[in-house]
């Protein structure tokens, strides 16, 4: 591969052109401009000129060949020192346990586990066990908790140990329900009383306080209390909710441009080492490789889209729905799959310059079941 440079003569450009002519140099591409040319030379013959740089304000515009290679290698030395150091570290970390998961919500039985594990030199950022060690923990870890585990699998994936764990189960006696009746846990108006136990007191489309029985314990006849019983059952019912929402009437929306360049980027100990510096002000990345190690070391490669954030201002009918939406997203939050909202009302509205201060009212069907002990 030959090597080449394309060079930009600015000084006395004819006389340049003479001066290589004369000393045997040939030359390709030539583009003459008003005050200077721009001409392709084979990297030796370039060599040849050193002592006219100067003379004829010569600038190198680009390398060809190997040489292209060598420079483009001096440039960004400290990215590839960096990625070297990136990939033995890497290669390091790959050795070290990073994360321990212990798949059960038992407290007491990842406490144990985590006690014996510790014990046995396996902890965060320590070496990875042996698949050996591993065997040897799990028979152990069954035999001393036997009263608590039934069964433990522990694998490797990657830098992480994976615990999984099945209870032993001990039969528990059966919790003893009091007497109760059903109660309104709020006010309303009864939509669906659903009674699996208990005497119905109230009936559909009934308006109910907060504490109003609702499905009784107590089993009447003849105007006598012959038996009382816990209550069971729900009772679905209209409730009402007003909701204040405040909106902005400006906002700035992200907005991607045309410009994106090609960079790596490597943060190791809170010390950057990038392809290319200060590329953009704000900047999406969109990574083709992306690693983060505990925040320890961070590695980056792909393409830098520029990001502009613009002004936006909305109309006050559009922030008006925006503001509904937003209640509604509130009440949704709190609500479960068999509840839902009958209808909403916007009861005020405001308009404060900057902002819109929006009140809407909600009816919503919900579960209104409480219960109350029978004294």
């Amino acid at each position: 591969m030959n090597n080449y440079v394309l060079i930009k003569v600015g000084n006395k450009p004819n006389l340049f052109l003479k001066k290589i002519v004369n000393m045997g140099i040939n030359y390709s591409n030539l583009v003459k401009g008003n005050k200077n040319i721009i001409l392709k030379l084979k990297y030796d013959d370039y060599l040849k000129l050193s002592k006219y740089y100067k003379m004829y304000n010569i600038d190198v515009l680009k390398y060809y060949g190997y040489i292209y290679l060598k420079q483009s290698l001096t440039n960004n030395i400290h990215v590839l020192i960096g990625f070297i150091i990136f990939l033995i570290i890497v290669i390091l970390l790959s050795k070290l346990t990073f994360n321990i998961t212990i798949n059960h919500n038992s407290n007491e039985i990842k406490d144990a586990i985590y006690e014996y594990l510790n014990s046995n030199g396996i902890k965060k950022i320590h070496l990875l066990p042996s698949y050996n060690k591993i065997k040897n923990i799990k028979k152990d870890i069954l035999i001393n908790n036997k009263n608590i585990i039934e069964w433990i699998e522990i694998e490797k994936k990657g830098t992480n140990i994976i615990i999984n764990v099945i209870e032993r189960k001990i039969t528990k006696k059966t919790k003893t329900i009091k007497p109760r009746n059903i109660v309104a846990k709020k006010n309303g108006i009864i939509k669906k009383i659903i009674c699996n136990q208990g005497e119905i007191i109230k009936k559909t489309n009934d308006y109910v306080n907060s504490g109003d029985i609702i499905i009784s314990g107590n089993i009447i006849k003849d105007e006598e209390i012959k038996q009382t019983i816990p209550a069971n059952g729900k009772v679905y019912a209209e409730v009402w909710y007003e909701v204040n929402v405040k909106y902005p009437l400006q906002y700035k929306e992200l907005l991607f441009t045309n410009k994106e360049r090609f960079n790596i980027d490597i943060n190791f100990l809170n010390n950057k080492y990038s392809l290319r510096k200060n590329l953009y002000t704000k900047y999406h990345k969109n990574h083709l490789i992306k690693i983060d190690r505990l925040g320890i070391i961070k590695y980056f490669m792909g393409n830098m889209q520029e990001v502009k954030y613009v002004n936006q201002k909305i109309s006050l009918n559009k922030a008006k729905e925006k503001a509904i939406i937003l209640a509604t997203k509130k009440i949704k939050k709190q609500l479960t799959n068999d509840e839902y909202i009958i209808s909403k009302k916007t009861l005020k509205f405001y308009d404060k310059g900057s902002k819109i201060d929006v009140d809407i009212f909600f009816k919503v069907y919900e579960d209104i079941t409480d219960y109350k002990n029978i004294e």
